[in-house]
């Protein structure tokens, strides 16, 4: 970290402000909590929880409502004794929902990604880097 910011000093003769923003980005950079992929494939147990955990909270309505109607689906066609239907629309009902989970996982590394990117844009911006 040191070695980072004797760079950042050096770079910045000309513009004093330039290591003090950098050293603040780098800090939000630090405190920036990361969603971890476990904890949202964990929570997707509830349909949607994982979702709301990495802060995309469409996603999680969408994942809630499709699972619950796939579920009721699948309930009501056993209630009637229509197994072929029933088996059919447990088969959908449970990929969607493990796609769900595993989709959840992705959301978190997605988040984390989003994260660091908008730091290193903001890096970029104050040092006048262009990105090619």
């Amino acid at each position: 970290m040191r070695l980072k910011v004797h760079l950042l000093n050096q770079h910045s003769i000309q513009t004093p402000s330039i290591p003090t923003t950098n050293i603040e980005i780098i800090k939000q950079l630090s405190d920036i909590k990361m969603k971890k992929p476990a904890v949202a494939r964990f929570l997707s147990i509830i349909p949607g929880a994982g979702y709301i955990y990495t802060k995309q909270p469409q996603n999680a309505v969408t994942s809630l409502i499709i699972n619950s109607l796939l579920a009721y689906a699948t309930y009501t066609s056993i209630k009637s004794e229509n197994y072929g239907v029933a088996g059919l629309m447990g088969v959908f009902s449970l990929s969607f929902y493990f796609g769900n989970i595993i989709g959840a996982g992705n959301s978190a590394k997605k988040y984390n990604q989003y994260q660091v990117k908008q730091q290193a844009n903001r890096l970029m911006y104050y040092n006048q880097i262009n990105n090619f």
